[in-house]
């Protein structure tokens, strides 16, 4: 009786704790997306909702097979991808911003524009942590790519055995918080 009362405080400070982490957390989006509003005093011309979206569909149509054909040596080909990763994203938040800071731009565009922000750099969050987490099992290098409700994981070509390829997977299964069907573990170089 006397261990219950005091596990209820405890378990009532992490329940706050985690409701205060979830607050900061969407505060600071908050004034993320608020700065970035507001970012630039200089407005630029908006292009048609259509061409925004060719050119948002020209840019998330990035994969791997343009990587793959460069002329580069293995250990180049994940620092390569991942500067194309983040010239390709730059890119689109670039869009982004100009739909969102462009004053005849719609209310509805901007919050689009706005939403896919923060879906990208949830995209980006989600990349970081399984890189971080393919790294802590012992692989030096690798890369991710979330995008469109998959993950896949790239790793150097002859470092999975079945055994470890099994064990990486439920992993990041467990990180991605995707359907198994939408989680990929490939080596790199092998289609």
């Amino acid at each position: 009786m006397k261990k219950e009362r005091n596990i209820r405080p405890l378990l009532l400070r992490i329940r706050l704790k985690n409701i205060c982490l979830i607050i900061v957390i969407f505060v600071l989006l908050l004034f993320g997306t608020i700065w970035i509003i507001n970012g630039k005093e200089e407005r630029t011309a908006i292009l048609p909702l259509s061409e925004e979206n060719k050119i948002l569909e020209e840019f998330s149509a990035a994969d791997l097979s343009q990587v793959n054909k460069k002329e580069t040596a293995p250990n180049d080909f994940f620092s390569t991808y991942r500067l194309d990763r983040e010239r390709i994203r730059g890119k689109q938040l670039d869009i982004l911003k100009a739909i969102m800071e462009n004053k005849d731009s719609d209310d509805k565009a901007r919050e689009v524009a706005s939403l896919r922000m923060v879906k990208i750099s949830e995209e980006m969050e989600k990349e970081m942590r399984l890189e971080s987490l393919v790294k802590s099992e012992g692989i030096e290098e690798c890369v991710a790519l979330v995008q469109a409700g998959t993950a896949t994981v790239i790793v150097p070509a002859g470092t999975l055995n079945p055994q470890r390829e099994e064990g990486l997977r439920e992993i990041l299964l467990s990180l991605a918080d995707f359907p198994e069907d939408k989680v990929w573990l490939k080596e790199a170089g092998k289609e």
